[in-house]
């Protein structure tokens, strides 16, 4: 048996799944130290053995052991390891009151640790979704530049994931909670997002933007992007374009499915740049594909009539399926198809799309900074934010093939 599988074995661990992970092992660990499994002076498993134990990240296990040194029950000693503090005269943790939602013991404590040595308390609050957790890099890349911005200030960070079955906590029970501010990820549910925008909480929100909610906002510039990709569609000679657009479900007293608000400034971008040509995006060529299999999607584009010679797919993950699956069916990008995209800029692209391409570390670093000033006394007014985008010429666009 090696060392790691005896700690595992020690311990008792179960690997960790569903709900946020960060959050399961802080609270893991966190128990073992209050119910004595783990004693003052033990030595807690290396980073490398806990993302092991419990199948997770390796970032995800500096960030837990981040936030249990923050709350004073464990100690990093630089080339020696982690151990366990002694209990005495660390902050306690709040327990929550009969009031309290469920949601609200992701955060509970957080009035003690709001007190160590003046740091300022950053909450994030995170759309984990329906799927597995930040398989969007977009959010995976943002959240490490926050995680980066906050902790190398000495500040204290906390991350909440919620979704339509674990509801987020509300305004009041973040300042309950003694939060400074909060930026708010991947979230598209405009009850959430009003709520935030008409309470005392310094908020950011990043990835869209909400345009009649007066919120903070910082934004890939999907306008521009769009743009410019329906141009280099056009001055290759594309004259048939097809849109393949995603929606989803957000709160709006019912429910409808709405595009996502990204999305529809790409589509707005790309008829401006048709119109400015004389051309038009047939409302037969704007395919909703929320839902569909790549499989449905390539028959439809397929069955299109004019066929289209150009696709914008609205994410470099439907791009991939759709090019795959027209391969499959004998056609080939940029022979038959050319595909633009969007994308982010460490993204891993082996067809080397077209694609616009944004740095959304930098969306990330620039919503702590905004969020830093609103802390600091600065106005809580409707501002938004754009992070510019960098088109890329890729290899999937080349002149429309003649067709039989």
């Amino acid at each position: 048996m090696t060392t790691d599988e005896a700690d595992v074995h020690a311990t008792g661990v179960t690997p960790l799944r569903g709900s946020f992970v960060t959050d399961n092992l802080v609270e893991d660990l966190r128990n073992q130290i209050s119910t004595g499994v783990l004693k003052p002076g033990d030595p807690v498993m290396p980073v490398r053995a806990l993302s092991k134990t419990y199948k997770i990240s390796y970032n995800s296990v500096r960030r837990a052991l981040g936030q249990l040194a923050d709350e004073g029950y464990i100690s990093l000693e630089r080339g020696r390891g982690t151990f366990v503090k002694a209990q005495s005269g660390r902050h306690t943790e709040s327990e929550p009151t009969a009031e309290s939602s469920q949601e609200s013991s992701t955060f509970k404590g957080s009035k003690g640790l709001k007190a160590l040595e003046g740091r300022q308390l950053f909450g994030v609050l995170f759309y984990a979704g329906p799927g597995p957790l930040l398989s969007a890099s977009c959010y995976r890349d943002s959240l490490q530049a926050i995680e980066h911005a906050v902790l190398a200030n000495g500040d204290v960070l906390t991350i909440v994931s919620g979704h339509s079955r674990k509801p987020f906590p509300t305004p009041d029970q973040i300042l309950g909670a003694g939060f400074d501010g909060v930026i708010l990820l991947g979230i598209v549910d405009r009850k959430i997002l009003s709520a935030f925008a008409n309470s005392k909480v310094p908020s950011v929100l990043l990835d869209h933007w909400p345009g009649d909610i007066p919120l903070n906002c910082v934004v890939v510039d999907n306008f521009t992007g769009a743009y410019l990709l329906t141009k280099s569609l056009i001055q290759a000679g594309h004259r048939e374009l097809c849109f393949m657009r995603s929606s989803r479900a957000v709160t709006t007293g019912s429910n409808e499915l709405l595009v996502d608000p990204d999305v529809a400034e790409r589509e707005d971008a790309c008829r401006l740049a048709l119109k400015e040509e004389g051309q038009i995006l047939r409302s037969s060529h704007l395919l909703n594909v929320s839902h569909q299999s790549p499989t449905s999607i390539a028959d439809q584009v397929l069955a299109l009539r004019p066929v289209p010679t150009a696709l914008f797919a609205s994410d470099l993950g439907i791009a991939r399926a759709v090019t795959d699956q027209l391969r499959q069916k004998g056609h080939e990008v940029p022979r038959d198809f050319s595909v633009v995209t969007f994308g982010g800029k460490d993204d891993a692209d082996p067809y080397q799309f077209t694609a616009a391409k944004a740095d959304f570390h930098k969306m990330g670093e620039v919503g702590v900074g905004r969020l830093r000033q609103m802390m600091g006394g600065a106005p809580q007014s409707r501002l938004r934010i754009n992070v510019p985008v960098e088109v890329v010429d890729g290899k999937t666009v080349a002149p429309p093939a003649k067709r039989a």
